[in-house]
């Protein structure tokens, strides 16, 4: 995590070849920023569906097309709207440590953002979820569900 607040280089597989991005985390890790060709694309941690686990790959490098002679690893990310960000790494760790903090912060973005629909929610006095959690001291009635 803190790698991505201070960027980091990191290679984004387009269509098979592979493209040299900065990356980092904003102020509030909420949004992954990538720059490249000082084209700047943000991701919105909470419109990332699903982190998935790293795979073996083949890349090509954007400067000569040709193919890595060196295994590489990909940690890929898909979105809400059906696109898919592929990040590819020299080792499989990197890789899988990439994917395993990238999925920790999505789910607390998703989590900061449930909290925040939820605290608009009880200031505008509707009615919420922990509005709505029954008194611990109460005894309920499990035929009333």
């Amino acid at each position: 995590v803190e790698q991505l607040l201070c960027g980091l280089r990191l290679t984004l597989s387009m269509d098979g070849v592979g493209l040299d991005v900065h990356a980092r985390m904003d102020q509030k890790c909420t949004c992954l920023e990538l720059t490249f060709s000082n084209v700047l694309k943000r991701v919105a941690l909470t419109s990332i569906r699903s982190v998935l686990p790293a795979v073996a790959t083949e890349v090509r490098s954007l400067e000569t097309l040709e193919r890595s002679p060196q295994a590489a690893w990909a940690t890929k990310i898909e979105l809400e709207d059906d696109r898919v960000c592929e990040f590819i790494f020299d080792v499989q760790r990197e890789a899988e440590y990439f994917g395993c903090s990238l999925k920790a912060m999505c789910q607390d973005a998703r989590l900061q953002s449930a909290r925040s629909f939820d605290d608009a929610d009880l200031a505008a006095g509707l009615p919420t979820a922990r509005s709505l959690a029954p008194d611990d001291r109460q005894i309920m009635d499990p035929e009333a569900f």
